[in-house]
């Protein structure tokens, strides 16, 4: 679902706010202000689409009644973010409001105490119909530990199963073949994958049964010298970096800058046109050279294939490469939206967007004071 504006009030730690979609959307701030909770909700909005519910509707009406808009959106948000209600709404408040504006309509959403019976329902229609859509990718800062679990997690099952034939019958053991959809069930067997994980992992499984796409390659060879490669010398296909002398590691040995940028270049390819590419931290593990290289990249596949752009980030390096790219006429100011999540100690965030001149300056001396926040917070 596209959306121009979302409106806040009582979610998680923010008291209140209203956010935007500009080409490139920038939050930062202090830990737990909030930041990655809108990001997965950016997701979950991006990722719904508002006709289900007269799909759900035509196809339940003997056993549910009519299904509202936003009783789907409701279902869809609370399940994508895979947070208890009481983390959603912030603490002693008794209601969370989320109003989501469009060019169409305005729908607002209320996030009660409790789920009603009929939300439980709607959240397995939804998602056991679940078609992905690649229209919204969220990449959490965690993926350079998520990738390096694969390898563990696909060695485990091999395992498994060697020692199931092992103790049932007189076959001797052998290595099994691993194809991604049969590790994805498994890992949904060993607990619940997060709903806003489902494109992240669906996205990584891919790479590895099918390879890398040209396009990837590109912008890695000019992000790093080297290519990943698909080998197949293993129990199950790994993907590997090989540097400008040829040689090989897996992606998972590779060194953490590589790692975390990994996946952001692989969600470029992979969300449709007109999308979103949700990611968190993308300076993770990156020099400072090698993250203006990122937001260029980034910057040029958003206006090539009308891709919408959402950060989180503690690097004020980032936010003055953006402000650089207005300056020198690359970016315009009306296609970025800094948003600061003001969170002073013990008290709720209210979001506050700084607005951005034609030279690249923000709003002062609100910015600096962000700014300096910022390195504050870091540096203690």
């Amino acid at each position: 679902m596209k959306f121009s504006t979302i409106k806040l009030s009582n979610f998680g730690p923010i008291k209140s706010g209203v956010i935007g979609n500009e080409k490139i959307t920038v939050f930062f701030g202090p830990n737990n202000s909030g930041k990655s909770m809108t990001s997965k909700l950016i997701h979950a909005i991006s990722s719904f689409d508002p006709n289900e519910s007269k799909k759900m509707t035509e196809r339940f009406k003997r056993g549910v009644g009519p299904i509202t808009t936003e009783k789907m959106a409701l279902a869809h948000i609370v399940r994508s973010m895979g947070l208890p209600l009481s983390q959603i709404k912030t603490r002693d408040e008794t209601i969370c409001n989320i109003s989501i504006v469009n060019s169409k309509n305005t729908i607002k959403i209320k996030i009660p105490l409790k789920i009603a019976r009929s939300m439980i329902l709607y959240q397995h229609l939804i998602f056991s119909n679940r078609i992905p859509t690649k229209s919204s990718l969220y990449i959490p800062a965690s993926r350079t530990g998520i990738i390096q679990f694969f390898t563990n997690i696909t060695q485990m099952r091999s395992n498994l199963l060697n020692d199931m034939l092992s103790a049932f019958s007189t076959l001797r053991e052998e290595k099994q073949n691993v194809s991604p959809k049969e590790l994805k069930r498994f890992l949904e067997s060993t607990g619940s994958l997060p709903a806003s994980m489902n494109e992240f992992y669906d996205m990584v499984l891919d790479a590895y049964a099918k390879g890398i796409t040209d396009e990837f390659q590109e912008l890695f060879k000019d992000l790093f010298a080297g290519q990943i490669i698909l080998s197949k010398f293993t129990f199950m296909q790994s993907l590997m970096f090989q540097d400008d002398k040829g040689v090989a590691v897996k992606i998972e040995d590779a060194g953490s800058g590589v790692l975390s940028s990994f996946p952001i270049l692989l969600g470029i390819p992979y969300v449709k046109n007109g999308g979103s590419l949700i990611i968190e931290e993308p300076e993770a593990h990156m020099e400072p050279i090698r993250q203006f290289k990122l937001m260029e990249q980034l910057w040029q596949v958003s206006k090539e294939r009308k891709i919408h752009l959402h950060f989180t980030t503690h690097s004020d390096t980032i936010i003055k490469k953006l402000l650089s790219m207005v300056s020198q006429k690359i970016l315009k100011p009306s296609e970025l939206g800094l948003y600061y999540f003001d969170r002073e100690k013990g008290k709720s965030t209210t979001i506050k967007k700084m607005p951005v001149d034609k030279d690249g300056n923000a709003e002062q001396p609100i910015f600096d004071q962000a700014m300096d926040a910022m390195v504050d917070a870091f540096s203690k």
